[in-house]
């Protein structure tokens, strides 16, 4: 094919839709859609992305703060940390912070019976120095001491792809010379370690940074003015998210900046009449994290109970009381999920939640009926001779921090 005016051929005719209006919607929809697929590939990725690292980060620890045995009665505040083992060793969780004044006159007695009762926690336990810990009639004894029986008052832990740096708030409350300038300079290095390592630190202390307000004067409750600021300065630079603690006896919670500041509720006694308990920190994905108060759920009476014989523990009343354990394990596991009071009532539907079979699952051998009381009073039997002995007696103690529960996969313990 030739053109007229030309000896060259001549290219074919190229067919060339007209633009209508109706030709570029199509194109504009086109668009959108590859871009709409797009976006949803990538909404599908960070979703799994994140769904993956919420399920690598997932664990939950104790906040227990204040123990202080002696503080009220000597016998009520063992019994009030005896109770709150065994509700922590229901819990399970990865680990506990024990977050100072373990005592509340740093005796060998008193040390003595601290670590024999905390030595039945089935979760790591890792100490902050209280005020109360390191003070005794000659204070030059006091950090050796504390030492000696604890280990270091001052280092860090990794857990997940977080660290958890440790201090002795004491030596900022009332410093050491020598001791507070070495603990510092840590403090400093170990911020830049953690930040190194591209890992989030979370900083434990017996005292908070301050009590009402970032700038207020010195009082009990917080830091001196400079060694708060010290402090500060450091959490800013070093973008710390949370700061945990205790020694208030009373809940508090902060925010300074983009850090939480939360000081638990004592195990012993809370200067607001709160609830005596504990701090449960499940941990899945981001920060800021979520706590929910556990109650303890202290025995409200004394009832005239048999001593603990080792010889009892044989034949039907043995098969009794390990059901009474039981029940009294899978009571107190609800009344945590759902937060109830010490003292709330217990029902057979409430047991059907965590026990598998429910109350009827269990069955004395010879053929007494359970009765379930209230939280914070032992299930019984009756049977005569079929009683639990007191639970503040320490062999009963270990028994119940040890006793199965036959579980059905509770559901969590949520936040409020």
């Amino acid at each position: 094919m030739t053109c007229k005016s030309s000896p060259f051929p001549c290219r074919p005719p190229v067919f060339r839709p007209l633009r209508t209006k109706t030709n570029g919607s199509l194109a504009i929809i086109r668009r959108l859609a590859v871009a709409l697929r797009m976006f949803l590939c990538i909404v599908w990725v960070s979703f799994f992305a994140e769904a993956r690292a919420a399920a690598d980060t997932r664990f939950s620890f104790i906040q227990l703060c204040d123990p202080q045995l002696g503080m009220t009665d000597y016998k009520e505040d063992i019994g009030s940390l005896e109770q709150a083992v065994k509700q922590i060793n229901s819990l399970a969780p990865d680990f506990v912070l024990m977050c100072g004044d373990f005592v509340h006159k740093p005796t060998e007695t008193s040390f003595s019976d601290f670590r024999r009762i905390m030595g039945t926690v089935s979760a790591p336990c890792y100490w902050v120095a209280g005020n109360h810990d390191l003070t005794l009639a000659k204070p030059g004894d006091a950090l050796p001491r504390y030492r000696e029986l604890f280990g270091r008052d001052y280092y860090s832990f990794s857990h997940d792809r977080f660290r958890f740096v440790v201090l002795n708030t004491q030596l900022l409350k009332n410093p050491v010379p020598g001791e507070t300038e070495t603990e510092m300079a840590w403090l400093k290095d170990e911020l830049q370690a953690t930040r190194k390592a591209d890992m989030i630190p979370i900083l434990v202390g017996h005292h908070p940074p301050f009590y009402g307000q970032p700038g207020e004067s010195d009082v009990w409750q917080g830091l001196p003015v400079e060694p708060r600021r010290t402090l500060l300065a450091l959490c800013d630079q070093y973008r710390v998210p949370t700061y945990l603690s205790g020694h208030t006896h009373h809940f508090v919670e902060h925010r300074y900046g983009t850090m939480d500041i939360v000081s638990g509720e004592a195990v012993s006694t809370n200067t607001d009449g709160h609830a005596i308990g504990f701090r449960l920190w499940r941990v899945q994905g981001d920060l800021p994290w979520q706590s929910t108060f556990i109650p303890l759920y202290k025995r409200t009476q004394i009832k005239p109970k048999p001593a603990y014989d080792p010889a009892a523990e044989a034949g039907s009343v043995a098969v009794c009381r390990a059901n009474l354990r039981q029940l009294d394990a899978a009571k107190e596991a609800f009344g945590m999920q759902r937060q109830l009071p010490n003292g709330a009532p217990i029902s057979d539907e409430d047991l059907a939640a965590v026990l598998k079979g429910g109350r009827a699952s269990l069955v004395c051998p010879d053929h007494g009926q359970y009765r379930i009381q209230g939280l914070g009073t032992d299930p019984e039997c009756t049977q005569p001779g079929h009683r639990l002995p007191y639970f503040y007696q320490f062999e009963e103690f270990q028994n119940r921090c040890q006793a199965p529960r036959r579980v059905i996969d509770p559901p969590p313990v949520t936040a409020p």
